[in-house]
């Protein structure tokens, strides 16, 4: 998981995109195409709370690469400016929680780090004043070769 993440935003919308919807005749596809291509664990939150957030007009949202593909009927067009200003309200509450998330997973993470040294220093045998203690044995660096003398060429 990436420990940082980057603000999303709308950055247009792909006209070129609109298309019709074979299994529902009234409806079309369209892409909104992001600032940038979101992180899975980003993906995974947004698609959490649009799922969870209570809008009175919610049609199924895609992200796909760097786009967030819509599928829309035509006869509510009236209302998508909301619709689409609830989105950018859903993309900007999923980068918040995708930032605390990994703020926790990080925090965790030194937290298990810290435990993990606490064990290994609960295991060290520390030394007593007044008692004599063993020597480690330091086994001595092999020798260097020693230095060749510089070759001094010596025109005839």
């Amino acid at each position: 998981m990436s420990s940082f993440i980057q603000d999303i935003y709308f950055k247009t919308i792909d006209f070129d995109s609109v298309e019709n919807v074979e299994d529902n005749p009234e409806a079309v596809t369209f892409d909104i195409v992001l600032n940038t291509p979101p992180t899975q664990h980003w993906i995974e939150e947004f698609e959490y709370i649009y799922a969870r957030a209570q809008y009175g007009l919610k049609p199924p949202v895609h992200i796909v690469e760097d786009r967030m593909r819509v599928m829309y009927l035509p006869r509510y067009s009236e209302e998508l400016q909301g619709f689409v200003s609830f989105l950018s309200q859903i993309i900007d509450r999923a980068t918040q929680e995708a930032r605390r998330t990994i703020e926790i997973l990080q925090t965790d993470e030194r937290q298990k780090l810290k435990s993990e040294f606490r064990e290994t220093l609960a295991q060290l045998e520390l030394p007593r004043a007044g008692r004599p203690q063993p020597q480690p044995r330091i086994q001595p660096a092999p020798a260097a070769p020693p230095p060749q003398p510089d070759r001094v060429w010596r025109g005839v």
